[in-house]
């Protein structure tokens, strides 16, 4: 009796779904399970139908924004052995990266997801020199790149090498590099690691002395630092914008988590240099509220 009822319970979950059957090197043959065979040197891999029923392209390129893909152009996944559009180029289920099909590799597309901060990327920087663009070729890269066509323009028309996307692997800054390139643009690949982020950040200078050959700092720590001029690779300016917030609280009994007396935020916004030399890994950084501007001399003079 009670195998009956495991009987009816395993119907009863178990719904009927339709089969759908593909072989790459043998004719169709049907299955009785719920899924979908792909046998790929003779080895069968399972494609659940839910799967096979739902993944549409998402990245916008289809018209309209998204487009059902057949059965025939979903990839199977070599680790979990899950259906997963052609356009991704890592598994939709588990990340791993999905193997390269001759008819999925017109439709991949970069994923451009947004990293984490602990992650290492692969920046890819538009080069100057390419001839104008049409209209159309600034729609297709800014599709491509999942930016508004007039940020697009606004990069190329300066004419400098700026970054235009931020890959996650070295494969997809390639594709990304291959889709601009048949665009006619041209781009550099930098990886996370090139930029010698492990260095630390930039030392904090608050003295400067200028001399005909060398550049003098003067560390917060009370060291100094010496740089020829030749050596002098790279000086940027920009701002340095901090939030903080306190809480103050009195503790108690009758609330575990203390009763907030006062909540402040306070802001700051100051105006760095940084100067990166060709021996210092790490550079220099001056900070405008935290600078002896009297090694300037005659030349101090306030700004607009």
């Amino acid at each position: 009796m009670r195998a009956a009822r495991q009987s009816r319970h395993r119907s009863a979950v178990r719904r009927p779904a339709s089969c759908v059957t593909q072989s790459l090197e043998r004719d169709q043959t049907h299955s009785p399970e719920i899924g979908t065979d792909v046998h790929t040197n003779h080895t069968v891999k399972r494609l659940a139908v839910e799967d096979e029923l739902q993944l549409t392209d998402d990245s916008g390129a289809a018209p309209g924004g998204q487009r059902r893909f057949s059965p025939e152009e979903l990839v199977a996944c070599e680790g979990c052995r899950r259906a997963s559009p052609p356009t991704r180029m890592s598994c939709l289920y588990c990340g791993a990266e999905l193997p390269l099909t001759a008819a999925g590799a017109a439709l991949r597309r970069p994923a451009l997801r947004p990293l984490e901060e602990w992650e290492r990327g692969h920046n890819v920087v538009l080069l100057p020199g390419a001839p104008p663009a049409s209209p159309q070729t600034i729609a297709a890269a800014a599709e491509l790149l999942r930016v508004a066509a007039p940020r697009l323009v606004e990069a190329v028309e300066t004419r400098e090498a700026l970054p235009v996307a931020r890959a996650a692997s070295v494969e997809e800054a390639k594709l990304i590099e291959e889709r601009l390139g048949a665009l006619g643009f041209k781009v550099l690949i930098v990886a996370d690691a090139e930029l010698a982020e492990e260095a630390g950040p930039p030392r904090r200078v608050r003295r400067l002395e200028f001399d005909e050959d060398v550049l003098s700092a003067w560390t917060s720590g009370g060291g100094q630092a010496l740089a020829p001029w030749g050596e002098v690779v790279l000086l940027a300016t920009g701002r340095i914008k901090t939030k903080r917030v306190e809480v103050e609280e009195r503790s108690g009994r009758v609330r575990p988590g203390g009763e907030v007396l006062d909540a402040r935020e306070i802001f700051a916004d100051e105006a760095a240099l940084e100067i990166h030399t060709a021996r210092d890994a790490c550079g220099w950084r001056v900070i405008s509220g935290n600078f002896d501007y009297t090694c300037l001399g005659a030349r101090r003079a306030c700004s607009r």
